[in-house]
């Protein structure tokens, strides 16, 4: 990603504090608030959805300058910048560890020991790729958020923003103040500019971003199911029942589970047929010649067939 990409964002980015296609929850009387992206942190989240083919959260700091609700004032919040950490990835999930958050903590004392203590206690911002989703949070984000409140409910920045994009460019910021217990929802927000980043800065920018995507992120195992002494007690006709194991039937792959299953029942249908007592076959009567209704009839009541016949006169 050569190329700044501010180029597509500018032109999507609402340049307007007014919350016109947003969505408001929580008291009445809170003014609406005002969000700023600084444009280097803008780039950063750009390059992590753009570089990593997989879900990918990052932490950034933000700063909140306190409005005049009295005189209609909202709030003002400025994303500073952003980093990532060390996490697990896959395709649907990003999880965020312990270890993960205390490595990065000991990189940000590290790289930056003069503004490590102001970053560290200004980390309020969240963001996560969707990948090639929509960016509607998930059950799951808004448990996390709830996980996030809590951890800050002693703090005088008593407020989270949760940023959330994807690789079609979509970007949606919500602003979480639990200070008034108020929630702003697909916040606007406007770019601020910075000239001090220029294309040499972008590219070293870009290998920075691609060696900490290749270092930092792990692949999202799951954890093996445990293998069971007996097999599981199942229908007949799975293959389970033959003495495969739990672990192995589910760990095979789809196509060798599907033919393990048709065989199975073909296996089951053979034994059935096998199972059936054999049953003597009862003597055959040679055909007997067909009789006409009406000479049955004659037969059984003891009439002639001229009993039935009236002569009229």
């Amino acid at each position: 990603m050569s190329v700044s990409f501010l180029e597509d964002k500018l032109e999507c980015a609402a340049l307007s504090s007014v919350l016109s296609h947003g969505k408001y929850k929580g008291p009445k009387g809170i003014p609406k608030p005002q969000l700023f992206i600084a444009q280097i942190a803008l780039e950063k989240m750009g390059r992590y959805v753009g570089f990593c083919s997989e879900e990918i959260s990052w932490l950034g700091v933000a700063k909140r300058q306190i409005g005049d609700f009295s005189q209609g004032i909202g709030d003002v919040y400025i994303i500073e910048d952003v980093f990532t950490f060390a996490q697990d990835v896959s395709a649907v999930t990003t999880e965020i560890t312990p270890e993960g958050l205390g490595s990065f903590a000991l990189q940000i004392l590290e790289q930056k020991p003069q503004d490590a203590m102001e970053i560290l206690n200004h980390l309020r911002v969240w963001g996560h790729s969707h990948v090639d989703m929509n960016v509607a949070p998930s059950h799951q984000d808004d448990a996390q958020m709830e996980v996030f409140a809590s951890s800050v409910a002693e703090s005088s920045q008593n407020f989270m923003l949760r940023l959330i994009a994807n690789k079609k460019g979509d970007t949606r910021v919500d602003i979480f103040d639990y200070t008034h217990h108020a929630s702003f929802y697909n916040t606007p927000w406007t770019v601020l500019l910075d000239d001090r980043l220029t294309e040499q800065t972008m590219a070293a920018l870009d290998q920075q971003i691609m060696g900490d995507i290749q270092t930092l992120l792990r692949a999202h195992v799951e954890p093996a199911r445990p293998a069971r002494s007996q097999p599981a007690r199942y229908a007949p006709h799975t293959p389970r029942n033959a003495g495969r194991h739990y672990a192995d039937y589910y760990n095979s792959p789809k196509e060798e589970r599907r033919r393990a299953r048709q065989q199975a029942k073909t296996t089951k249908k053979q034994e059935r047929a096998m199972s059936y007592p054999v049953k003597a076959s009862k003597p055959v009567s040679p055909p007997q010649p067909a009789k006409r209704r009406h000479e049955s009839a004659f037969q059984d009541y003891g009439w002639s067939e001229f009993d039935t016949k009236t002569t009229i006169h």
